[in-house]
Order: structure tokens, then sequence, then C-alpha cells
């Protein structure tokens, strides 16, 4: 098992948001976190990634436990997040902001991969970051957050606001990073997108983790109505 999450609690100030979060994902899984606004899922992703420090519970990535670690030592050891605000720098090229992010590694994730993967970005390598389209500056946080050679990325809200065709090719594209032998975990409110993704499906509601399943599972009963507010 590549990470496991057992029992995670995570404060804001006095608000417990994480209320005893529990999954797990293998190697080269795609694994979903799912659930209404507000549920905890962004949270989440950070709690994993270093950005808070949990109150308790256990996080750890090939048995080596995370919680507490400072994020920049979580990102060295192979967990990369791509936030929902991208999280690039607007006045520099894309290029620039890829060299800045690459380190050596073991992987063959280097900048003529990212184009590679990315031709968009190749083509548009000197211009400044805050001038891409919202598809290109996702593409932008992806490729970075790759040249850190992850063995875990976690992707917050990737397809949010993107036009259908883009959505599309950033599907295909977690389809080839996961085929590489990168584990995803995805937050994500496009269910189609989920269930053409993903082998699990967990569930959160007001911090606590209520489902973890197949898309067929997830999808029997009033599960998705329940949780998610979504009729099936």
């Amino acid at each position: 098992m590549l990470l496991s999450v057992e029992d995670l609690n995570a404060h804001y100030g006095k608000s417990h948001v994480l209320q005893g979060v529990d999954f797990t994902i293998g190697e080269g899984e795609i694994v979903t976190l799912l659930g209404r606004n507000g549920a905890g899922k962004t949270t989440t992703l950070r709690s994993i990634a270093g950005l808070i420090e949990p109150t308790s519970g256990r996080v750890s990535l090939e048995g080596k436990d995370l919680a507490g670690l400072p994020a920049h030592e979580i990102n060295r050891m192979g967990v990369a997040l791509v936030p929902e605000h991208r999280g690039i720098f607007s006045q520099l090229t894309v290029h620039e902001n890829l060299t800045i992010a690459a380190r050596p590694g073991p992987t063959a994730w280097t900048v003529p991969k990212v184009y590679e993967l990315f031709p968009r970005l190749g083509e548009r390598r000197r211009n400044g970051g805050g001038k891409l389209s919202g598809g290109e500056q996702q593409m932008l946080s992806i490729g970075r957050a790759l040249l850190t050679h992850p063995k875990l990325l976690l992707l917050d809200e990737p397809t949010e606001g993107l036009a259908p065709v883009i959505v599309q090719l950033l599907v295909q594209t977690f389809k080839e990073i996961s085929n590489s032998g990168i584990s995803i975990l995805l937050v994500e409110q496009n269910l189609k997108v989920c269930a053409e993704l993903a082998s699990r499906h967990h569930i959160l509601v007001i911090g606590q983790s209520v489902f973890s399943g197949t898309y067929e599972e997830l999808t029997q009963g009033d599960l998705i109505e329940r949780h998610l507010g979504v009729a099936t």
C-alpha cells in the first residue's frame, strides 16, 4: 500500500474540520475523494501534503509516518499537491515556471518530457504564466508537480471551469500518469470523470468517512443523491 490515512483529525482554530478520515491508495491507483462543499476534501489534501498539521491520526507513505513533517520534506518523500488555485508564477514564463520546479531524481520526468506530455506548453514556453488560458495553467501546474518526481499526486478540482475538450485531454493525461506508476488522489465534482478514471471512490460528509468502494457500489441505492446532492 502506498498511502494509508487512518483516523485523521484536523482543526482550523477551534473548528474540527476532519473527524476521523480513513482510506488507502495503492501504487499506480487513482482514488477519488468526493463530498459536498465544506466536507473537508481540500483539508484532507493539505493535511497529507503537510500544509496543515493533523491534530491526531496517522498519514503514512510506504509505511513512513508523514504527520507533523514540514511540507517541503513530505514533497521530497514523493507527495506533490496541485492546488485548486494552481499556484503558478504569473510573472514568469512557462519555461521558467517549469525549470525552477525541476529537481534531479530517479525518474524520467524532465522539462522536455513535460512538453511531450503537454505540447501546448511547449508552444507557449516563452509566454508568461498569467497569459495562459485556464486549461494551460492547469497543465503547467501539473507539469511543475511532475518535475518533483512524485509517487503520489494530489489533484484538487483539476477540471473545474474548463471546456469539455480540455477536460477530456486532462483525463487522458491522468491515465498516462497513472500508467507510469504514479498514484493519484483526485478531488473532483464531475462524476463522469471520476467514473472514467478511478478504481475506488471515497466520500466525506462533514469531515467524516462515510463510504469507500467501487463506482458500481457507489451507484447502488441513493448514496450519490444523499451524500453528494446529485440525482442518478
